[in-house]
């Protein structure tokens, strides 16, 4: 029996709810690490639901920029777009990298396929932050360094503190800080 159209459309979370026989992600995410033209510093996040809001996020849990890829829209336009939507910042040379999966573990989030990509911006500007981002800055490549080896055990208080090692963010994270090695 052929599946209707209305089966194939509407959220992954729906389809996946309406028929159980196979898993359907969502490939509609990105992760995107910027870094500037000498690649010496990296732009990384703070989300805005980050705490006192959101006991799984660290205080200073910095991010990949991340966003989502409207319909119709190539994965380096929703880079270009997000970024600039997001922070403020230009960018430019968008390259996809490397693929994972995000499990929805947080409550009405359903499973998507995140995308990583790198993109570069010519210029480092101060970035202005959208309501989503409660802080954005440049890091160096020895704080993200020490941050990543952090992000081997538990969240401390008072130091920058990554995604952990399953994540994209912290791949991308990582595939920056060996490009200087």
């Amino acid at each position: 029996m052929k599946e209707s159209n209305k089966t194939k459309t509407g959220t992954a979370k729906e389809r996946l709810t309406s028929s159980r026989k196979r898993v359907i992600f969502r490939c509609s995410c990105h992760e995107t690490s910027v870094e500037n033209g000498d690649s010496e510093i990296h732009l990384c996040m703070r989300r805005a639901d980050a705490p006192p809001y959101s006991a799984l996020i660290p205080l200073l849990m910095f991010s990949a920029l991340a966003g989502f890829i409207d319909t119709g829209e190539s994965v380096e336009d929703a880079v270009r777009r997000e970024v600039l939507e997001e922070v403020g910042v230009p960018v430019d040379g968008v390259q996809y990298t490397l693929s994972g999966y995000w499990g929805g573990y947080r409550q009405n989030y359903s499973p998507e396929l995140m995308l990583g990509c790198v993109a570069h911006c010519d210029e480092v500007r101060m970035p202005t932050c959208s309501e989503e981002i409660a802080e954005a800055r440049w890091f160096s490549r020895q704080e993200i360094r020490e941050a990543l080896l952090r992000s081997r055990g538990p969240p401390q208080t008072g130091v920058l503190n990554v995604p952990p090692p399953f994540a994209v963010a912290h791949r991308l994270l990582d595939k920056w800080t060996r490009k200087g090695v």
